[in-house]
């Protein structure tokens, strides 16, 4: 009987309905793009953000256009708080998500490089660069976050409103829409990331991503990297499964008695 018992409470807690997307408070680590004051190159900086993990991916595009304050003191400039984040004039929106049951998860978002105010003025060459730059390296840093919460096993669909024109700008241009969605290893983002992040050891100290997947920049390899801890969302059956083998392991050991 005592057999039965257990088995049926377990069946019982697994099979009782449950909400599919929990949430709990929870520290996230997310990337942002910088410029090194030494080098005047780009890097990209680890941060965490507090929020409740609902949905991480969603989080993490927020957490990646906000303002990224630190703490500064310079020679003849008054101590105070200045924002660092290259992408923090960047609005992100998320438009739709979809958890798949292969793992995958497809966020689609709606990034606003400029609202329709100032798309009405006058941009210099010089402030349309910035403005592409922001919005690029806001995509690079956003892949390198979903990436820690989900490794390889995201896809991110964007669309992008107020973009300047692209006349006379450096490198890749940007699109109003991705025909098809962004990876990890996409080979438009590996572009970005080739033409403005600075791949050398003295910005890796700080960057934590990887130049590339299974290489190291300056040589060497790496393993993949592991998922945030509490931000794999997935439906909580964590707890009806350890009793399910707790009361497995429990029948195991009185019949080895």
């Amino acid at each position: 009987m005592r057999k039965l018992a257990f088995i049926s409470l377990a069946v019982a807690v697994l099979a009782a309905p449950s909400a599919a997307r929990a949430t709990v408070d929870s520290y996230l680590p997310y990337y942002i793009p910088y410029r090194d004051v030494q080098t005047d190159s780009y890097c990209l900086m680890e941060r965490v953000a507090l929020v409740e993990i609902g949905i991480p991916e969603g989080a993490a595009m927020l957490a990646v256009a906000a303002p990224a304050l630190i703490f500064q003191s310079l020679s003849g400039i008054a101590e105070t708080q200045t924002d660092i984040n290259v992408a923090s004039g960047i609005e992100a929106e998320l438009t739709n998500i979809d958890y798949n049951s292969d793992d995958v998860v497809d966020v689609s978002i709606k990034v606003t490089v400029q609202d329709q105010a100032a798309q009405q003025n006058q941009l210099t060459t010089a402030e349309r660069r910035k403005l592409l730059t922001a919005a690029k390296l806001y995509l690079v840093a956003l892949a390198e976050s979903l990436q820690r919460i989900r490794p390889y096993h995201w896809r991110l669909y964007t669309q992008i409103v107020g973009l300047p024109t692209q006349e006379a700008a450096d490198g890749t241009p940007l699109y109003q829409t991705n025909k098809w969605p962004f990876t990890y290893d996409s080979k438009l983002l590996n572009l970005y990331r080739s033409e403005l992040l600075n791949r050398s050891d003295d910005c890796m100290k700080m960057n934590g991503p990887r130049p590339a997947k299974g290489e190291q920049a300056g040589g060497g390899s790496v393993s993949e990297p592991s998922p945030v801890a509490g931000c794999a969302v997935t439906p909580p059956t964590s707890a009806a499964t350890a009793l399910l083998l707790f009361g497995l392991g429990w029948i195991a050991r009185r019949r080895r008695r």
